[in-house]
This record gives structure tokens, C-alpha cells and sequence, in this order.
């Protein structure tokens, strides 16, 4: 592609743009975290790197400018112009989301078993019609498949313990950590998998969720803590 000119962006388009892909999915999460869950993060990842090609392609070398702050303004304003488009949703569903969340996790805690759409339906005095059609309209199911849960936080979930991957009962060990999983808060959710799915380092995450890099530690400490403690409940960690 193009060089730019000047003193430090003596540049092809395609270094500003590799050099500041990481800066597009920081801001990408960074916005994810306040949006909320039922925006798709890939969408929202695609947004900026387009904002990111363009600012390439249109970058003008100034002395008072560097391409990071043009670039991050571009992807910001392609973001936000996406979010208000998006604002159209239902605020009532997206109620009714938080509220079938909550109910979710309160059936687990309860039972120690998956909620059933029957169950959180009922709980929430709407018909299963309703609930799957509120499913539907937010686009995303918020039963997660087991596979998905497990094979997401799997990086870390060895972690938990030192027992051998050998002795779980795998299909035990999923459904179990999805209900822990559902214990949390969603921020320390999301600081969980930015970490260890993600792999944004603690400043990225710092970044991201507009927090203090010691509270990104302790939030982190707090999370695995009680993942640890749920396992420990049912026996699937051993204590040394």
C-alpha cells in the first residue's frame, strides 16, 4: 500500500494497520462491556477494524498527530454510530433478559441442575412461547450449549485444582462449571474471559472495563475463588 509521510509515520498502510489491531479489539471490548452482552462483540470487533483500514488509508501525517489517536477516534465513532443503530431493542426484552438471568442463576444455585425454559418461564409469569420468542429477539440463546461453556474457559479451568483432567466425569464437570459460571457477576464473567480466553494482558482489561489494574487483580482473585469453592462443594477439587 501507500506510504505515509513524516517524522514517525513513514509508513505503509498496512504496518499502521498491523501495529494498531490490538488497539481495535481493546476498544471493541471496551464498549462490549457497557453495551451490554446482547450486542455480538464480532460485530462489534469487524466495526473497528474496518475504522482501523480506513484510518490507514486516509491518514495524513500531521506534527500535533499521531495515527493512534486518529485511528482510535475513527473506530470510536464507527462503534457508537453502530450502537445508536442498535438502540432500537426492546428496552422492555432487554429487561426481561437481565430478569431471565437472574432467574437462571437463583434455579441453578437452588436445584444444582441446568433451568429449564419451562422453569424460567414460569418464574418469570410468562408462557414458553414468550420466552423463546424473547430468545429469538435478542438473538442469541442464553443457554449456552455445555461445549461452548467448557471449551471457552478451558485454558483456565485446569487451574482450578490439581486433581487430573483424568478424573473428571466430563459431562459432570461441564454442566457443574456452568453453574458456577452462573454465580458470577457479569463483570467478573467478562474480566475472566477477556483474560483467559481473550488473552488481553491487565492493563488491556484495566482498559476495558475502566477499572484500576489492582482491581482487575482482586475481581480476578475473587471470581476463581468462588469457582473454587463450587468445586470444592462437590468434592472436584482437593485440597493439599
Amino acid at each position: 500500500m501507500e506510504k505515509t509521510s513524516g517524522s514517525n509515520y513513514s509508513k505503509t498502510s498496512d504496518e499502521l494497520i498491523k501495529e494498531n489491531i490490538k488497539m481495535a479489539h481493546v476498544l471493541s471490548w471496551h464498549y462490549h462491556a457497557r453495551a451490554g452482552r446482547f450486542i455480538d462483540i464480532d460485530d462489534l470487533v469487524q466495526i473497528a477494524l474496518v475504522g482501523l483500514v480506513e484510518a490507514a488509508q486516509k491518514f495524513k501525517p500531521r506534527e500535533d498527530g499521531s495515527f493512534k489517536s486518529y485511528a482510535s477516534m475513527r473506530m470510536r465513532g464507527s462503534i457508537i454510530d453502530h450502537l445508536r443503530k442498535q438502540s432500537n431493542l426492546c428496552r422492555n426484552t432487554i429487561a426481561k433478559k437481565k430478569k431471565s438471568d437472574e432467574i437462571i442463576r437463583r434455579i441453578e444455585s437452588k436445584t444444582g441442575k441446568k433451568a429449564s425454559p419451562e422453569e424460567i418461564s414460569k418464574s418469570m409469569g410468562i408462557t414458553l412461547e414468550e420466552y423463546q420468542g424473547m430468545q429469538s429477539e435478542l438473538g442469541a440463546n442464553v443457554l449456552q450449549s455445555l461445549d461452548e461453556v467448557y471449551d471457552e474457559f478451558s485454558l483456565w479451568f485446569a487451574d482450578l485444582g490439581n486433581t487430573p483432567e483424568a478424573e473428571f466425569n466430563d459431562l459432570e464437570t461441564r454442566e457443574q462449571l456452568k453453574i458456577a459460571l452462573r454465580k458470577l457477576s457479569e463483570r467478573e464473567s467478562l474480566l475472566l474471559q477477556l483474560i483467559f480466553v481473550e488473552e488481553f494482558n491487565v492493563h488491556e482489561v484495566s482498559e476495558i472495563l475502566d477499572i484500576s489494574i489492582g482491581r482487575v487483580s482482586q475481581v480476578k482473585k475473587e471470581a476463581v475463588s468462588k469457582l473454587r469453592e463450587h468445586f470444592k462443594g462437590l468434592s472436584l477439587i482437593q485440597e493439599n
